[in-house]
């Protein structure tokens, strides 16, 4: 019998061990169990910091995002090793770990990036982000679900190994106090388990209480059994308001189908079902957005029920659409974007070919916005264009697009057209609205547009159409400011001529292709030659003899311009210093040379006028530099500084083209002009037009008033030539005394071969 009794209490110790062991197995996987639900809670405070960092744009939010990451990182790494002291797997551990670095340094990017590029952090948190929190959500999940199963098989084992003890133990009291006093110690253990429990509980609700979120568990039905004290800040209501209610009651009627349809497969689904956005009436009447995640745990007989976590997104949606807003829409005028305005024509073109009607396209170019944005400043600029943009839309139908394509460019798409007359008329509205002048910081601005218009067919594509446009607002641009014109085939040839002589320009002046031809400047009292303008020509080697309409607005358009400059005020000084060494001047004879405003802007031209002067030996007072009336609308400090260092060498200051431009009065009077240049559109047929021959002679007088020397451009006849001399307009320039010709030539009419009885005779004509 002993070896018998031995054997029995060997086994019955075994069998208590083995209980007591399984039993220590199910409190540690439960006390596991709890720490995974902390780590839950921590993922989803860094999925609530990253959000709320892309909708602060307080520049000292990312420090404190940033520390709060931290702090949360470190909550999750503290549970982690938690997790290690209970004897949960390495491996189980390692797969929780991976997604949280991965998690944790994803959300400090974004919230950094945030401040740089709000677009590119949203994407971040849409596109790496959110699947990575999902995957770290999973897989702790997974290992939650793993420690119950564990929980459970270790408590099977228990009830085995108590259930043979006490089989085979009955008949020995000896060990029944044995089992007795295990079974105490036990008890204790339990109370021990259940006191860590209970703190993690306390602390799972505190942490809900202070969280963002809202966690609630309904039944199958979708009524409230329990929701977290959350709800509070979120809709306004107690928990205890909510439970026992459908939650589809608070649901907006318009969504409440969408909502029902989700629940219900919530619960013939088991586990996490997914995310449905929706809007719920909250205390105070009005409609939150939230985002709901459903987790059936229907099956979990602890649980018995469907995890809702509700998280209010309307900050998030207003963030996005604020985004979605600026990745479509021009910041400084609110117009559409390029990316905007292309996809629109896009679809207007697949109506226009699926359902037929008609679409076109305005090209707008601001005149003259580059003059005004770098002698003025970038804010006048800017204003500039936000004013444009203002009387765009004002006289825009409510079906066109308007859109800002960049710098002084603009574009509309016309929908709905019956035909092509409306987009002209369209057109003209617009450039009627963009030359009415305006005051920007005290300063009177005149603005114009040029507009091209592209008429849509069946074949075209978007980005055709939009070229088409652009190569009109060219050809508008070319026929003078303020002007429409429609596309036409022969258009785009002219731009790839305009392309290659671009390219060709470069090269010209290295390659001694550029020439000057001079036309006199005549007094219409004795027919005397005073002086002579010096007018630029391209000797193209394939092209022939260019004027300069063809080529200097390439040269205003590029850098070209300023070496081209200097080397027309240096060839004209040298060529009037050999006249001077000829005797054929005698000394007086004065040249005129033409400066445009990107001359003037360089702040080193002034020093470049006098060293020419100085090289050739030319007086001052003997150089004309002749500045468009437009330079005198830029009425700003450095201008005027420019014009007085010039005044302060000596030459004089000509307006050139006097009258096609907005000057006033006071211009005139607030610059140091020396001569008046009147432009030829005003001489034609003065002889034969009495109102044209009055413009005229008012603004003779107002040279003469103001001490001003005043030139008549552009005679063509000896009776305009008359009618001027009775003006006492002083001096004259036209194709009657000559035409643009060589230096020989000039010495030519020098030497008496000026046909002087045109002028004081008009009959000879």
């Amino acid at each position: 019998m002993l070896p018998l009794l031995a054997s029995a209490v060997i086994v019955i110790a075994g069998m208590l061990l083995m209980a007591d062991r399984a039993r220590r197995d199910a409190d540690r996987a439960r006390q596991a169990q709890v720490v995974m639900e902390h780590i839950s809670a921590i993922s989803e405070r860094f999925d609530a910091i990253t959000w709320r960092s892309l909708a602060t744009l307080d520049d000292s939010a990312p420090q404190a995002v940033v520390a709060q990451g931290v702090q949360a990182y470190r909550d999750m790494t503290s549970a982690l090793r938690q997790l290690r002291r209970l004897g949960v797997p390495r491996a189980r551990i390692a797969a929780i770990e991976r997604p949280l670095g991965a998690t944790y340094g994803i959300g400090i990017q974004t919230t950094v990036l945030s401040r740089r590029d709000p677009a590119a952090s949203q994407r971040m948190a849409r596109t790496e982000f959110s699947p990575t929190l999902e995957r770290l959500n999973a897989a702790v999940a997974a290992a939650g679900r793993q420690q119950g199963i564990n929980a459970r098989a270790a408590q099977r084992r228990t009830w085995l190994g108590w259930v043979g003890s006490l089989v085979v133990g009955l008949p020995m009291l000896a060990l029944l106090a044995w089992r007795l006093h295990h079974m105490r110690r036990r008890s204790a253990v339990a109370e021990q388990a259940r006191s860590i429990e209970r703190r993690g509980e306390q602390h799972l609700r505190a942490v809900m209480r202070h969280s963002s979120d809202v966690v609630s568990l309904i039944d199958a039905s979708s009524s409230v059994r329990w929701i977290a004290e959350s709800v509070r800040g979120m809709l306004g209501y107690e928990p205890e308001e909510l439970v026992g209610r459908h939650l589809t009651e608070l649901v907006h009627p318009d969504e409440a189908h969408r909502v029902v349809r989700f629940l219900h497969d919530a619960a013939e689904q088991e586990g996490r079902v997914g995310r449905l956005s929706l809007r719920l009436r909250a205390a105070d009447g009005d409609y939150r957005q939230l985002e709901a995640i459903a987790d059936n745990r229907l099956g979990d007989t602890e649980i018995a029920g469907i995890l809702l976590n509700l998280r209010d997104v309307t900050e998030r949606l207003a963030l996005e659409e604020q985004l979605r807003h600026q990745a479509f829409h021009d910041s400084l005028t609110g117009l559409a974007n390029r990316a905007l305005f292309e996809d629109r024509l896009t679809r207007a073109l697949v109506r226009v070919r699926r359902h037929g009607g008609h679409a076109a396209v305005l090209f707008i170019y601001l005149d003259d916005f580059k003059t005004v944005n770098d002698s003025l400043g970038h804010g006048v600029g800017d204003g500039l264009l936000r004013t444009a943009s203002s009387r765009l839309t004002d006289v825009l139908r409510a079906q066109d697009t308007a859109a800002r394509l960049g710098g002084d460019e603009f574009a509309v798409l016309l929908e709905d057209l019956d035909e092509p007359g409306e987009a002209s008329e369209v057109a003209e509205r617009v450039r009627r609205a963009l030359e009415v002048p305006l005051t920007m910081e005290d300063r009177r601005l005149q603005s114009s547009a040029s507009i091209g218009i592209a008429w849509a067919d069946r074949d075209t594509t978007a980005e055709e159409l939009l070229g088409n446009a652009d190569v009109a607002m060219y050809a508008a641009k070319e026929r003078g400011k303020a002007q429409v014109a429609r596309f036409e085939p022969v258009m785009r040839e002219r731009v790839l001529e305009r392309l290659n002589l671009t390219g060709e320009l470069g090269s010209a002046l290295e390659n001694g292709e550029l020439l000057l031809q001079y036309q006199p400047v005549v007094e219409l009292d004795t027919g005397r030659i005073s002086g002579v303008e010096a007018l630029i020509r391209w000797e193209h080697p394939v092209r022939g003899r260019l004027a300069p309409d063809r080529f200097i607005a390439l040269a205003e358009s590029t850098s070209l311009i300023v070496p081209i400059g200097r080397w027309v005020l240096e060839t004209a000084c040298a060529q009037l210093r050999r006249w001077d060494d000829l005797g054929t001047s005698a000394g007086g004879l004065e040249m005129s040379v033409n400066v445009s405003t990107r001359q003037l802007a360089d702040l080193g031209f002034p020093g470049d006028v006098r060293a020419v002067l100085e090289r050739t030996a030319i007086a001052a007072d003997r150089l004309t530099l002749e500045i468009t009336e437009h330079v005198l609308l830029e009425d700003s400090e450095d201008m005027q500084r420019q014009l007085r260092a010039l005044k302060e060498i000596g030459v004089r200051l000509a307006v050139d083209d006097f009258g096609t431009g907005y000057s006033a009065l006071s211009y005139l009077q607030s610059f140091p002009i020396d001569i008046l240049k009147i432009d030829r559109s005003f001489v034609s047929g003065i002889d034969h037009d009495r109102e044209k021959a009055r413009l005229v002679q008012g603004i003779v007088e107002m040279g003469r008033n103001l001490q001003l020397r005043v030139i008549t451009e552009g005679i063509e006849e000896a009776g305009e030539a008359a009618l001027l001399r009775d003006f006492r307009s002083e001096y004259g320039q036209g194709f009657l005394f000559s035409r643009p010709v060589d230096p020989p030539a000039i010495v030519a009419l020098l030497a008496g071969d000026m046909p002087a009885p045109l002028i004081l005779d008009p009959k000879a004509a």
